[in-house]
């Protein structure tokens, strides 16, 4: 399993993105 995650800290929220390549699935969060 291949996995990227990408993060965004700029302004008011931090987003957190997890994306699993094989399946084209992933999960997102914003805090």
């Amino acid at each position: 399993m291949t996995y990227r995650l990408g993060v965004d800290v700029g302004g008011t929220f931090t987003d957190l993105l997890l994306f699993e390549a094989e399946s084209g699935s992933f999960w997102r969060h914003k805090t």
